[in-house]
């Protein structure tokens, strides 16, 4: 369906303007308000789709020519050329003259108006008028994505292009014609070798130009001679194509030859309709039926546009221009709620100040060529732009002065970056222009290496790490083989099938195969796993004629539906159960509200500029937030009258956070410091009375990563202060980690974790592997080994120490939707037995049934039931009723007799919990963090938390009882307890770049003496499938604590234990003073399985605020408090499967990430998500910055509207091609193919999980405003 954004480019986007600017530089031209008329932008850098075929010659000011080859459209295989005899640049946009040879017959363009665009019939797109790429280079043109450049041969007469010849000297493109057969021979071949040839009878063009009478023929075949489509034509105005599938998609046409229907193989229709003299289009109407209306004014310009005509959703938006048809006005909707952006332009046609709805302007300078030379936000701060002769960026200086530049070869590709800093990287190139290396600001290299036809053939990482690829006869990627030597199979549909060049098969290690069916449109609509053993299970998605998901069942029985409104948006989702969520949007299709289906309320007002103003919680509480004129989040406001103020710097680093009380009174400030680069380089936290809670700083290796941190809490004789260190390898991989001299080694056999050596000299060995998982982990005293189902499930976890004796052992089994159904457990000491597991049809965990065995230690038979808003609502070992306010709130649970009752602050915050007659208090810091509980008068624990919302120091006790501890972490958790006097009590070790908590390998106890000494005690962490601790041993291999948990979380500690551990569920810290286990940014209650807070993220990650992992905490966890991460080994095939058909094929609807996501069929089947990534949901509970990350470099938001959109859109490009994300050479190293799953695993997962840790710690202020 034709989209505002494809109509003639006088419509800006509704949604991108102005914040993009600043950000997308080199792509601004599309982006600006201009007329299809208005003049486009010059250089050859700028990034377009122009066609290769056409070289542009310059004849003088303002005068310029262009001549194209015959080119053939896919997939109907239909010829076309095109020639601008005439082109004159005036103010208000080019003159051209034009002929093309398009839908059999010779086009002019007599009133000179380039405007007057022609849809395309194959996709739906209307064509932007083409980007300049050249500088007059006779017979040069530039392809932007490759660098090639190429000449163009004139081998007939008139104009005509008979071949086009790459800067090789290879021929791509040709044209002959056959006398014998009386044909058009078209040959077009492609950057990557694969060529196809198209065969015109000889009069198929003469004869409809004429239009009448003769029928005509055309097919296409590949390089092998394999029928790729045949396109019939009736003679008068029906062509029929029939693809290489053998399905037919039919195009009927005016008398003027323009589209006026499409049928499409599965029936589904779509319709045009023109004004009768202009042949302007007005009307489209979908396969739904939804028709989208076009005007004009009598100068053709597009003055409005109505979508879901005729609809209660109906949205109209209309354009104003100036007297060069420049837009001057563009409004989305009508009335009070009309929104607003204007433009205004210099002689030249530039747009100089762009003002938004609520009237902040920006504005805009321009050199002689058109290109953007400085950008100047609404509060006077600007940034400046350089450019070389061809057109490329070359510099760009902040506001604050500070720049970083680029340089390019003569193919505009990028060669040498240099940040704010000086640091430099570089990229070299190969013959064909691709990149061959990337070489970072440490002179790690990453090599890339192709075949004859381009196709990637190897990656290799700087310490000589190799992926290889393999290509079929067609370049299409056939397996890979990453550097241990697992092979991944892709299996395409042979031609003249109807899988014919659709991804059907990926064949994973193992010989775990995925295989994928597709209907007429080429949709993925069946997704079968099948395991070498038999297992198999199988996943549907169904779609509605517009191509929307309206169905999904998973291979166990669960299934979701959802429904749209006119515009497209998803406004209602159907569970299993049959419980109804609910959404509303604005006129920018920002959530206005969502409806659990108990009918629970939230709310989202913006202003006209998209800005969220105002959440209402379904009990009516709101949270208010505040910007500056650059749309800079300037104030929060929570609903318990807490605040905090933001401050930025010119280049929108913040500054300054000032934090007050319900009353309004300070309680923290915290200031903070960046170098050039905008990389954070410590802080400082103040109390009221300026005194310092806790204080760090940072120094930055030359890719930005923190190498070393001095953290300190508090001030003068009492400070408390540690330094830690850490190193890398070249492949990004951490090597050494020292706290404060104490320092922890690990090494590496090809890229892979192979040993760990603790600070007292004691080594973890990983000996064995089998795929990505390893299989035998030797601990001092005690060795692991570990094994997977077919379906790479863990299916097995076995803990013995030296003398052959089991420590822990467990055995899963799985259902059909992966969660363990049955459980066989034996620990030390004879421990043994087993729990049988049950679920909903929502996958919600409703049984634990343990073995008597199991029962006489301690753990209770488990029965759930849930409400519709996933809230429990019976225990069977908890009798009495569970009782709920608004907001999914628990009112009271248990006996009629003796419940516990609670009460909640506005922020919707267990304020109070009463039971056996005691009444115990909570109380909230203005960052909403638990600050102290109370109870009869008493406090019981007194918290502080650093910027990052982590929890710094806990005190409990009384008077000369009174005790304090601090914590210190790093980026994998906890390692350090220290009490008062600065000693250390316990530290802890992780595995290196894992999840934050989720990788426990041992914690070891600091006995200090009077005279400072200290002895230290080791234990060895052995964990379940969800990390989780449940036995721990010495270095003699004997057992020195040992425990039992419920299913969600409730630990039972063994008597005998010689030691206490407090680390449970993945991110979790037992509090023995409260019960509660301390989850990063919240409060966990094992026994009610949920949160004392209501999520920092709101709706963001779950329709339900308090719940835990989706209620299924067998297969999810919340290692933060926040979102809910899927274990890494849910559905391990999926992963694989969703990187690589994402990257072969568009078939996969939904994208997997092993560190963060879960089971595809999961992740859409759970109505939760699928308003999910909520559109006005942000993440703007506290404004902190980051410390710089260790694995990728720095994040650039800098305060700007969407620039978390464009953050996003740069971790993916450094997945593809660094270039597109005007990288500093930070990622350089770690560049993946997106095609490849090891590179997806080993950086994009990396970089994805630090982002969303990000979302989770430090809560970037751009983050907090764009997680919609």
């Amino acid at each position: 369906m034709p989209t505002a954004s494809q109509r003639p480019a006088a419509a800006p986007s509704r949604r991108s303007l102005p914040w993009l600017l600043p950000l997308l530089l080199l792509a601004l031209s599309p982006l600006l308000p201009l007329p299809a008329q208005a003049q486009p932008a010059l250089g050859a850098g700028h990034a377009g789709t122009a066609n290769p075929w056409v070289a542009e010659v310059e004849l003088g000011v303002g005068l310029q020519l262009s001549a194209s080859a015959p080119s053939v459209r896919q997939p109907n295989g239909e010829y076309r050329e095109t020639h601008i005899d005439l082109r004159v640049n005036a103010l208000g946009g080019p003159i051209d003259i034009a002929r093309s040879w398009s839908q059999g017959r010779w086009r002019l363009s007599p009133a000179w108006a380039p405007l007057n665009f022609e849809l395309d019939p194959l996709d739906g797109s209307v064509p932007a008028p083409p980007t300049q790429l050249g500088f007059g280079i006779v017979g040069r043109t530039h392809d932007p994505s490759s660098g090639a450049q190429s000449k163009l041969h004139n081998a007939w007469g008139a104009g005509r292009v008979g071949s086009l010849t790459d800067c090789l000297g290879t021929v791509s493109g040709s044209v002959q014609f056959l006398a014998s057969s009386r044909q058009f021979k078209v040959v077009i071949t492609s950057s990557r070798g694969q060529s196809k040839t198209f065969y015109y009878p000889a009069v198929y063009g003469s004869a409809l130009d004429k239009g009448i009478g003769v029928s005509g023929a055309s097919y296409a075949q590949d390089a092998q001679g394999h029928l790729l489509g045949q396109t019939h034509w009736d003679g008068r105005f029906t062509e029929k194509y029939r693809g290489p599938r053998g399905l037919i998609t039919t195009h009927r046409y005016t008398y003027d030859w323009q589209p006026s229907e499409i049928i499409h193989a599965d029936g589904a229709r779509e319709a045009f309709e023109y004004e009768s003299q202009r042949g302007l289009i007005e009307k489209y109407t979908d396969a739904l039926g939804i028709q989208t209306h076009w005007k004009y004014d009598s100068r053709g310009l597009l003055i409005e546009q109505t979508e879901a005509a005729g609809t209660s959703e109906a949205r109209k938006t209309t354009w104003q221009y100036d007297q060069w048809g420049q837009v001057t006005r563009q409004t989305l909707g009508e009335g009070q709620e009309a929104i607003t952006w204007q433009y205004s332009y210099d002689a030249d046609g530039n747009a100089t100040q762009i003002t938004d709805p609520v009237g902040d302007a920006w504005r805009l300078s321009y050199d002689l060529a058109g290109q953007v030379t400085a950008v100047t936000n609404p509060l006077g701060h600007t940034t400046r732009f350089e450019y070389d002769s061809q057109g490329n960026l070359t510099r760009r200086t902040s506001p604050s002065g500070h720049s970083s530049s680029t340089v390019y070869n003569s193919l505009g590709q990028p060669t040498q970056l240099k940040d704010e800093l000086g640091r430099q990287s570089s990229i070299t190139y190969n013959h064909q222009g691709q990149i061959s290396s990337v070489t970072n600001a440490l002179g790690h290299t990453a090599r890339y290496t192709y075949n004859a036809f381009g196709n990637p053939t190897s990656e290799t990482t700087p310490s000589g790490l190799s992926t290889t690829f393999e290509h079929d006869q067609h370049g299409r990627v056939i397996a890979y083989v990453d550097p241990w030597g697992n092979r991944v199979q892709f299996e395409h549909g042979n031609y003249g099938s109807e899988q014919a060049e659709l991804l059907t098969a990926i064949v994973l290690p193992g010989g775990l195969r995925q295989e994928y069916q597709y209907d007429q449109r080429g949709r993925q609509t069946v997704a079968t796993t099948r395991a070498s053993d038999g297992q198999t299970l199988r996943q549907t998605t169904t779609y509605d004629a517009a191509g929307r998901i309206v169905g999904l069942s998973s291979a166990g029985g669960q299934s979701a539906s959802g429904q749209y409104d006119a515009l497209g948006r998803l406004i209602q989702v159907t569970d299993s159960l049959g419980n109804v969520t609910r959404a509303t949007y604005n006129l920018l299709d920002q959530t206005t509200s969502i409806t659990d289906a108990s009918g629970n309320t939230t709310q989202y007002r913006y202003d006209k500029a998209g800005q969220l103003l105002e959440e209402i919680r379904p009990e009516g509480a709101s949270t208010r937030y505040q910007y500056d004129a650059a749309g800079q989040l300037s104030a929060i406001a929570y609903p318990d009258g807490a605040s905090i103020q933001y401050h930025y710097d010119p280049d929108g680093n913040p500054i300054r956070e000032t934090r007050r009380s319900a009353a309004g009174a300070p309680e923290q400030t915290i200031t903070y410091q960046y170098d050039a680069s905008g990389d954070i380089t410590g802080y400082t936290q103040q109390n009221a009375s300026g005194q310092t809670i806790s204080s760090a700083r940072y120094q930055l290796d030359a890719l930005g990563r923190v190498s070393e941190e001095t953290i300190t809490y508090g001030q003068g004789a009492q400070a408390i202060s540690r330094t830690l260190k850490r190193q890398w390898d070249a492949d990004f991989n951490t090597t050494a980690l020292d706290i404060n001299g104490q320092s922890q080694r690990y090494q590496y056999q090809q890229g892979r974790p192979s040993s760990i050596q603790t600070p007292q000299g004691q080594t973890i060995r990983i000996s064995a592997y089998d795929w990505h998982y390893p299989t035998t982990i030797e601990y001092p005293g005690a060795t692991r080994t570990q094994s997977y189902d077919s379906l790479w499930r863990p299916s097995g976890i076995s803990v013995s120490n030296s003398a052959g004796h089991t420590l822990l052992d467990i055995r899963n089994s799985f259902n059909q939707e992966s969660s363990i159904s049955d459980q066989q457990i034996q620990q030390a000491g004879g421990i043994q037995g087993s729990i049988h597991y049950q679920y909903d049809r929502l996958d919600r965990l409703t049984q634990a049934q343990p073995s008597q065995s199991l029962k006489d230690l301690g753990l209770p038979d488990e029965h759930y039931s849930y409400d519709a808003s996933h809230n429990r609502t019976a225990s069977a070992h908890q009798g009495g009723a569970w009782r709920y306010e608004s907001g999914n709130r628990l009112g009271s649970w248990g006996q009629p007799d003796n419940p516990t009752r609670y009460q909640y602050n506005a922020s919707g915050h267990i304020a109070s919990a009463e039971h056996n007659g005691a009444t115990r208090h909570y109380h909230y810091d203005a960052g909403q963090r638990l600050s102290h509980i109370t109870q009869n008068g008493q406090t019981i624990a007194r918290y502080q938390y650093d910027p990052a919302g982590r929890r710094i120091s806990k005190t409990t006790g009384q008077g000369a009882q009174q005790t304090t501890t601090w914590y210190l972490y790093s980026d994998e958790g906890l390692v350090e307890e220290i009490n008062a006097a600065g000693q250390t009590t316990k530290s802890y070790g992780w595995q290196a770049d894992s999840g934050w908590g989720t990788a426990p390998l041992w914690q070891t106890e600091h006995n200090n003496s009077a005279q400072g000494q200290a002895q230290t005690q080791t234990h060895w962490l052995h964990t379940d499938h969800l990390e989780r601790p449940l036995v721990a041993s010495d270095s003699s291999g004997a057992a020195t604590w040992q425990a039992l948990a419920e299913s969600f979380g409730q630990t039972w500690v063994n008597s005998t234990s010689r030691t206490e551990v407090n680390i449970r569920l993945p991110g979790q810290y037992w509090d023995a003073e409260s019960g509660r286990h301390y989850n990063q940014q919240r409060y966990y209650d094992p026994q009610t399985a949920r949160y004392l807070q209501s999520d920092p993220l709101g709706l963001y990650d779950g329709i339900n605020t308090y719940g835990y992992a989706y209620q299924n905490p067998l297969s999810y966890s919340d290692p933060t408090g926040e979102a809910v991460p899927a274990i890494v080994w849910s559905y391990a095939r999926c992963v694989a499967s969703c990187k690589a058909a994402d990257a072969l094929t568009a078939a996969i609807q939904s994208e997997c990430d092993p560190r963060t996501l879960g089971d595809c069929a999961k992740e859409c089947l759970n109505p939760r998500k699928w308003f999910g990534k909520i559109k006005n949901k942000k993440n703007i509970n506290e404004k902190t910055p980051k410390k710089p990350d260790n694995k990728r470099k720095k994040d650039p938001c800098k305060g700007l509207r969407l620039q978390i959109a464009a953050h996003e859109l740069k971790l993916k490009q450094y997945i593809s091609d660094p270039l597109s994300a005007d990288n500093k050479g930070h990622l350089a190293g770690a560049m993946d193919n997106p095609a490849l799953y090891e590179k997806i695993y080993q950086e994009r997962v990396r970089s994805l999980r630090k982002q969303i840790e990000n979302f989770k710690r430090q809560l970037e202020e751009c983050e907090k405003r764009n997680a919609r």
